[in-house]
């Protein structure tokens, strides 16, 4: 029930609209089950050949199913209207949730599963809209109608009627969970099937790449087993309710049937009244039919809308103080206090007891083999996570103190994989500045060695990327990524393995770029580089080597190939075409690595 609560929050932010369309449900449903009345006058009044009154009723008879029709057209109307807002409402909070929610929730979250959550969930909210707004409505207020009107006719029309009721409410609800379980194993391997779908499109080109189409077609197939199976049954639960609810009505209908040719042969109708009763008996079978289907579909919907509306109560770890603090007179300067940081379901720290403090303007960089923490520490940075132990200050501020926003706004990141929009090569470059004139988006990529391949294409800033940049290379989605950070300006900027894509000339000439924005006249900026190519980093102010989440070593360059056997000088020896090692084996593991006593 909790869920209907916060549907009917949403639903009752524009309470005018759903007021005037229930009303003119109301209305428009009295008049539509009057027409039995009507039907009853008229054939007696044709019987008596009364023709004068007869014209006059139906005159009347049309006009109520006119304004019926009129009512039912505005109700419509409104509550589409209302559905809509509902559906707007809720699909951007889920959004905005989605976009608060933490770093965490995303690693263990599917893009494919979250869409077919949100998909699936959007089309419940218009159900069960659909079946308050209009469809229960109905049912309920032509039921109350058909069930005064018998009672005045004979106790034992009134009670066929409530039994029938109440005999299909209590069939409906007992199949119906029957129903919700099926519907239940059904959208976990819907949920699957749509994975696996997405999963598959994205990474077309590894399929290709390693020839594995018929592979991935075999594993489709088995999902799609599974699916057709779990499909067939929840299926079949709708069949069965179909013979029970069919058996019932077909009772209630015989009982009414029997009960008026009895009442005809005694003479205790006239012919007006048994019409009147037969055609309420077939209107109620009716509106039973629409009861009963859309409590399906109700059902149908019932744990998508539980599943969507779920994701606005998902917690974050992360959270925004309720007074945050801002900067004043920012330099830059940026402190790791004894910080720890272990990731979730993890026995290992990823981060043990580091203590660094980075100078405003200073230049560092993070090597170390694949696991040492380096990226932790961008993260940690950016406020992906929080930190486990200890804390991370800029200008003497701790991270948990600002908002995210203002954090994340400070800071400007190019990351090891740069994914773009589906959009234009200039919205994908304006996205750090919606304001940036065109003459400084141009100016950024051309910094960023961007502009000869732009021109190049067949519409310049206005070549559509595609999806994830696919129409790119990986080159030339990272000179854009670079271009982009270039172009918002940070006080901070973090190269996370920034040129790894880049041929050695265009590193060159990024690099001439990156180290003219970060050493700048104006003010100086303070940058964090990650990488594995020593042309990167060696002209850093300090070099930092991280070993199983510690700060191992420390210096210029130059000070740690000095040193006899740093991890550092072994990384250098084992570099290859300017690449430092990324895996770590026996024989380059600095813990096993035997001292080295050369030049």
């Amino acid at each position: 029930m909790k869920k209907f609560g916060v549907l009917w929050r949403y639903i009752w932010q524009r309470p005018w609209l759903i007021t005037i369309s229930l009303l003119c449900t109301i209305l428009g449903t009295l008049l539509y089950s009057a027409q039995p009345y009507f039907i009853a006058i008229i054939t007696d009044l044709a019987t008596q050949k009364n023709f004068v009154d007869l014209e006059f009723v139906l005159l009347i008879f049309l006009s109520s199913i006119l304004l019926s029709t009129i009512c039912f057209l505005f109700s419509a109307h409104l509550g589409n209207k209302s559905m809509a807002s509902v559906s707007v409402h809720v699909l951007h909070d889920v959004m905005a949730k989605i976009h608060d929610l933490d770093f965490a929730y995303h690693t263990n979250k599917s893009s494919g599963k979250i869409l077919s959550l949100i998909n699936r969930g959007d089309d419940a909210i218009y159900i069960f809209c659909d079946a308050f707004y209009f469809q229960f409505v109905e049912i309920l207020i032509g039921f109350a109608f058909m069930f005064v009107s018998f009672s005045q006719l004979s106790w034992q029309y009134a009670l066929l009627v409530a039994l029938n009721f109440i005999v299909t409410l209590l069939a409906c609800l007992w199949i119906l969970k029957i129903n919700i379980a099926k519907r239940s194993i059904f959208n976990r391997d819907d949920t699957q099937l749509t994975a696996e779908k997405v999963d598959n499109l994205i990474n077309f080109e590894t399929v290709k790449y390693f020839a594995k189409e018929k592979y991935e077609l075999h594993k489709l197939d088995q999902t799609l087993k599974r699916w057709e199976k779990s499909l067939m049954d929840y299926f079949f639960t709708f069949r069965f309710f179909d013979a029970a609810i069919g058996v019932t009505n077909v009772a209630f209908l015989l009982g009414v049937f029997w009960l008026a040719v009895l009442d005809l042969q005694n003479s205790v109708f006239v012919l007006a009244d048994f019409i009147f009763v037969i055609t309420f008996a077939l209107g109620f079978k009716w509106r039973m039919d629409s009861f009963i289907n859309i409590l399906r579909h109700v059902a149908k919907k019932n744990e998508d809308l539980e599943k969507y509306l779920e994701i606005l109560e998902q917690k974050s770890t992360l959270t925004d103080p309720a007074e945050p603090q801002v900067i004043q007179n920012f330099r830059g300067e940026i402190k790791f206090d004894d910080v720890s940081f272990e990731y979730d379901n993890r026995k290992k720290l990823a981060l043990n007891h580091v203590n660094l403090t980075i100078k405003p303007g200073e230049v560092v960089a993070l090597v170390g083999f694949s696991g040492a923490g380096k990226t932790t520490i961008v993260k940690l940075l950016q406020r992906m996570y929080d930190v486990t132990s200890g804390k991370i200050t800029i200008d003497g501020v701790d991270l948990r103190a600002m908002t995210r926003e203002y954090l994340r706004d400070k800071i400007g990141i190019v990351p090891q994989e740069s994914i773009l929009f589906n959009n234009s090569i200039k919205y994908n470059l304006a996205y750090a500045r919606p304001d940036a004139s065109e003459t400084e988006i141009m100016a950024a990529a051309q910094a960023a060695q961007a502009d000869d391949f732009i021109a190049k294409l067949p519409d310049g800033y206005e070549t559509k990327v595609g999806e994830r940049g696919v129409k790119l290379s990986g080159g030339q989605r990272q000179r854009l990524a670079i271009a982009r950070v270039l172009l918002k300006k940070p006080k901070i900027i973090v190269f996370d393995e920034a040129t790894s894509s880049l041929d050695s000339y265009s590193e060159q000439a990024i690099q001439k770029s990156f180290w003219a924005y970060v050493r700048g006249k104006k003010q100086a900026v303070t940058a964090i580089v990650i990488a594995h190519r020593l042309s990167t980093i060696m002209k850093a102010d300090r070099i930092i080597v991280m070993c199983d989440g510690k700060i191992a070593e420390m210096g210029t360059h130059d000070q740690l190939l000095r040193q006899g056997n740093s991890i550092y000088r072994q990384l250098w020896r084992l570099q290859a075409n300017g690449f430092i090692g990324d895996g770590e084996s026996e024989e380059t593991n600095p813990n096993t690595h035997e001292k080295d006593n050369s030049d």
